[in-house]
């Protein structure tokens, strides 16, 4: 992901502060994620690119109200640019990886509940609609667990044995969690890297993104 930016593009809410993105997180503009990632592809030519976003799982302000994920047409359009994502990504002929978003905990409400985008429910459903996406893509689009490597009870700890993989925000890695993740993330990733998606793949992807609504979306 970049940096204060969420794929959809939308002004959000976190701890009921709102904010809009910037011009270089819209997806379509001329210095957007899209321009910007593309060129990345052409000048890298990575083995495999890696997807991991958190704002997604946020209140965004879509379609003239307060909505989710979980809420159908708010799920259609992330599903939709998911598979932007994916057809830009994958357009040098490389396999995508999402990595599903962790647990958060950011704090408390002044009533002492947890904010609305710690819920562990949003992120088991944005996770759940990774899945969705990349089950129609085999062989270009995987998921790999990243939030099954850092909540081994399954929910948000900070300290996984003596390691604390967490900072206090609730939201990044520490170094010390950054080691932990890594070789578990390389042993998950290196078998994708060295396999080749199927020119059919890739082109019922391209379709896909050109089309401009997801088929798990079509019958909504």
């Amino acid at each position: 992901g970049d940096p204060k930016c969420s794929l959809v593009a939308t002004e959000m809410r976190i701890k009921d502060f709102r904010f809009t993105p910037r011009g270089h997180c819209a997806w379509s503009s001329p210095h957007g994620l899209a321009a910007r990632w593309g060129r990345r592809m052409r000048t890298l030519h990575p083995s495999l690119s890696m997807v991991l976003f958190r704002l997604d799982i946020v209140d965004h302000y879509y379609l003239l109200h307060w909505t989710h994920v979980g809420a159908p047409a708010y799920d259609c359009a992330l599903e939709r640019h998911l598979v932007d994502a994916a057809a830009t990504l994958s357009a040098m002929g490389r396999p995508v990886v999402f990595l599903t978003t962790p647990y958060y905990s950011t704090g408390e409400q002044p009533n002492g509940a947890i904010w609305r985008e710690d819920g562990p429910t949003r992120v088991r459903m944005y996770n759940r609609t990774l899945g969705q996406v990349a089950s129609l893509f085999p062989n270009v689009v995987h998921v790999v667990d990243l939030n099954a490597m850092v909540s081994p009870g399954g929910g948000y700890t900070r300290t996984i044995g003596p390691t604390v993989v967490r900072w206090v925000d609730g939201v990044h890695f520490t170094y010390a969690g950054d080691a932990y993740v890594l070789p578990r993330l390389l042993r998950a990733i290196l078998p994708i890297a060295r396999s080749t998606p199927s020119r059919a793949a890739l082109v019922a992807l391209d379709g896909a993104a050109r089309s401009g609504t997801p088929p798990a979306c079509r019958s909504r």
